[in-house]
Order: C-alpha cells, then sequence, then structure tokens
C-alpha cells in the first residue's frame, strides 16, 4: 500500500490532487474524491485538475533536490526535511508562491463552472451516484476503524477464502493474480466434496463462535455507552440493501 507521502514524493500530480482535496474538505465525507479513471472508464468528461497548494508545489519543486542528495532518506524523511525548508522559506517567496496560487484558484473555479454547465443532467446522475457510492463507503469504513478500536471480533473467513488463503502459500509470484485466482477458484470447484466439506465445517464453527462473541460485544457497547455506533453502522446496513 502507497503512503501518502510516497505519493507526494512519487511526483504523482493524481495522487497530489486527491490527498489535497481531501485536506482541504477536511471530513471525507463531505465531499469525496472520485479518481479520475472512474471517468475515463464511463467516457465522462473529466473534470478541471485543482491547482496544488504553495506547500505542496513547494515540496514537489524541492523532493528531487534532497532525494539526489540523501538518497538514504526514507519518504517521510524527506518531507520532514522539506517541511523544515518550508518553515525557513524567504517571505517573498513565500508570498510570491501564494499569490500564483489565489490566480491558479481563481482559474480553477471558473473552470469548474464551465465544465459543470457543459455535462448533461444524464452525466450529472451519474457522477451523483458514485459520490454517494463513495460517501456511504468511506463512513462505513470509518464506522469499521472506530468498531475495530472498539474491540470489535474479526469475522472469520468463508471455506473458500480459507482455502485461497492457504493456495497463496503456494502461489507462483511469475503468474498474473488474476490467473492466480481463476485457478484458483477452478481448482476449488473440483475439489472433492468430503475435503470441501471439512473446509465448510470448520468455517461454519468459527462463524457461529463470532455470532457469539458479537453478542457479547453489543452488549458491551451499548453499557458503555456507545451504542449510538452500532445505530450508525444498521442504519448504513440498512440503507445499503434498500439499494
Amino acid at each position: 500500500m502507497i503512503t501518502l507521502t510516497k505519493r507526494l514524493l512519487m511526483g504523482n500530480q493524481k495522487s497530489e490532487f486527491s490527498f489535497f482535496r481531501k485536506k482541504v474538505n477536511g471530513d471525507l465525507s463531505q465531499k469525496s474524491f472520485i479518481s479520475y479513471k472512474f471517468y475515463k472508464t464511463l467516457n465522462l468528461p473529466i473534470p478541471p485538475k485543482r491547482p496544488l497548494n504553495p506547500y505542496f508545489k513547494f515540496l514537489q519543486n524541492t523532493r528531487l533536490a534532497i532525494t539526489r542528495d540523501k538518497e538514504h532518506l526514507k519518504p517521510h524523511q524527506v518531507v520532514k526535511l522539506a517541511a523544515q525548508e518550508w518553515s525557513n522559506i524567504d517571505p517573498q517567496k513565500k508570498k510570491a508562491l501564494q499569490e500564483q496560487y489565489s490566480l491558479e484558484i481563481m482559474s480553477y473555479n471558473q473552470n469548474v463552472k464551465a465544465y459543470k454547465q457543459s455535462l448533461t443532467q444524464e452525466q450529472r446522475d451519474v457522477i451523483k451516484k458514485k459520490k454517494e457510492d463513495q460517501k456511504f463507503s468511506e463512513e462505513l469504513t470509518e464506522l469499521n476503524k472506530k468498531m475495530t478500536g472498539l474491540g470489535k471480533p474479526k469475522k472469520p473467513m468463508s471455506s473458500f477464502i480459507k482455502f485461497m488463503t492457504e493456495q497463496n502459500l503456494e502461489r507462483n509470484k511469475g503468474i498474473k493474480y488474476s490467473e492466480w485466482l481463476k485457478s484458483v477458484g477452478e481448482k476449488w470447484k473440483s475439489t472433492p466434496y468430503h475435503i470441501k466439506k471439512l473446509y465448510e465445517d470448520e468455517a461454519n464453527q468459527a462463524l457461529t463462535l463470532y455470532k457469539e462473541k458479537m453478542m457479547m460485544w453489543e452488549k458491551k457497547m451499548i453499557s458503555e455507552g456507545n451504542d449510538d455506533i452500532l445505530k450508525k453502522i444498521n442504519s448504513l446496513r440498512k440503507l445499503k440493501k434498500k439499494d
């Protein structure tokens, strides 16, 4: 998994754009960022890219110099050095960067307005639905993180996932993941019934134990005054089923 600092140091405009939008909006659930791949896949017009703020532009311009002189540094150490340089930057240079950013934002806002006006109603509906789905997904992920932090029992693997995990230990890394996954699925289908049953029995036993632990955990959550989280997660799950 690529960390945010690594994304910045890789010089990937899309990653930086995504990160900056999230930082500006604060709460991810308020305004979700949609990847450009989504627009391309559905042949939708690609929206204007928001310009980098002065600090991220400074980081982008100084990262190469820092990594060239200090190749041994890790990404977060490079970011730390860049932050130190930013704090010591000449005030006039910083002011110039901020003024340039203000002009870029004005142009960006005009481009966004023109972009929205160019969309058909059908395109607007598709984008709106995607944003709603992503907002839902982000809220669900955040709640799941909170519940994990509060000791929520981990759901056990299904029989097939257990089988796949074991097969992964012998996986040939030279084969594409999609091809490997397809071969595992075929192998699972051809597995004798009595072998499959062993996996299924183990999975069922683990699921029964998990449900018992969940009941105890939910009672504990209610007794500790965290029932609002349970209500929220149940509400989101009901919305997902309706959708």
